[in-house]
């Protein structure tokens, strides 16, 4: 059965975060995506639980949202902070649920960590806890995020909508029905053909990741009553 999802956003400054909405009055869940993906990966879950409150938002430079400012780059901990601006809008005074699939199980693991009084469980889908360096590598990451953001890029038209879909085929394991699902809502039609709706600099290097001894501090495996 085809739920009715609506749209909305949510204003965090100058960001717009785009949101995908089932109004049910029930327990709310924050669904987050993946890296370059959007909320649309979430639609099929969505239509299994249509008894939930969901809120499957699109991070900034994916699907709907705004991208950052010209100045600013895509820091991981920075998906933790518009969480946090997100929710207080959404839900200032109760806990939540948390769903997260791959980079956004990270960002909710990372976020429960911090704000344990605003979350009642996370689920993680292909996640957990963030991407790490050694230590050795600290210096190389910064350099290599540097050079990368050097580089000058453009973005790429493509003439049919089945040519975008097989370019995410080529980097995932996707089916093609789940990739034209996401890659819906990271397109634009435009006159000279079809453009990406993600932001470039989301490919550029991650100029400071944790630590592994930092890391642990963030990660406490517990079970809990979701549902």
């Amino acid at each position: 059965m085809q739920v009715t999802i609506t749209e909305t956003s949510y204003e965090i400054d100058e960001l717009e975060i785009a949101c995908q909405r089932l109004d049910n009055r029930n327990t709310k869940i924050i669904a987050l995506h993946g890296w370059q993906d959007n909320s649309n990966s979430f639609l099929p879950l969505i239509n299994q639980m249509p008894q939930y409150d969901w809120y499957a938002i699109d991070f900034p430079g994916h699907g709907l949202s705004s991208w950052r400012n010209k100045q600013a780059h895509y820091y991981f901990i920075d998906y933790v902070d518009d969480v946090y601006r997100v929710l207080q809008q959404i839900a200032p005074n109760e806990k939540v649920i948390i769903v997260g699939h791959s980079m956004g199980a990270m960002v909710a693991n990372l976020f429960a960590a911090c704000f344990p009084d605003k979350v009642k469980c996370v689920i993680a889908i292909e996640g957990l806890a963030c991407v790490t360096t050694p230590e050795s590598e600290v210096t190389a990451q910064l350099r290599n995020a540097i050079e990368s953001r050097a580089k000058q890029s453009s973005k790429r038209v493509f003439k049919r909508f089945d040519q975008v879909v097989n370019a995410r085929l080529a980097v995932s394991d996707l089916d093609y029905d789940n990739a034209a699902l996401i890659m819906k809502r990271n397109t634009q039609q435009e006159e000279g053909g079809i453009k990406l709706l993600t932001d470039l600099k989301l490919k550029h290097h991650s100029g400071f990741r944790l630590v592994q001894a930092n890391a642990k501090l963030f990660v406490q495996i517990q079970l809990y009553q979701c549902f």
